[in-house]
C-alpha cells in the first residue's frame, strides 16, 4: 500500500470584516491540524472551538471543517491530509 501525505500551511489573517475564512468544505480522507502560530476557530462537525498555537486537532474522513481568523491575531495552520492516521 502506497502511503502519501499532503501538508498545507494556510495563514489567515484578520480584517476589517472579521477575518479571512477557510469556509466548510469535508475531504475524504483523514485530516489533522497543527496550529503554528496564534489564535482563531476551528469547526469539525459540530464541534466549534477557540485554537491556540502548538494545538494538534484531527478531523475524520469525510468530516465537515472550516477554519477563521477570528480572535484579532493571525492565524497560522499546517494541514495535513493523510489516507490513514
Amino acid at each position: 500500500r502506497e502511503s502519501w501525505a499532503a501538508y498545507i500551511p494556510t495563514e489567515l489573517s484578520t480584517n476589517g470584516w472579521g477575518g479571512d475564512i477557510v469556509p466548510e468544505h469535508a475531504v475524504p480522507v483523514e485530516v489533522f491540524f497543527y496550529v503554528v502560530e496564534g489564535t482563531g476557530t476551528l469547526c469539525i462537525g459540530k464541534d466549534e472551538r477557540v485554537v491556540v498555537a502548538k494545538d494538534i486537532i484531527t478531523c475524520p474522513a469525510n468530516t465537515t471543517m472550516a477554519l477563521r481568523a477570528d480572535q484579532g491575531e493571525p492565524f497560522i495552520v499546517l494541514n495535513v491530509k493523510t489516507p490513514s492516521l
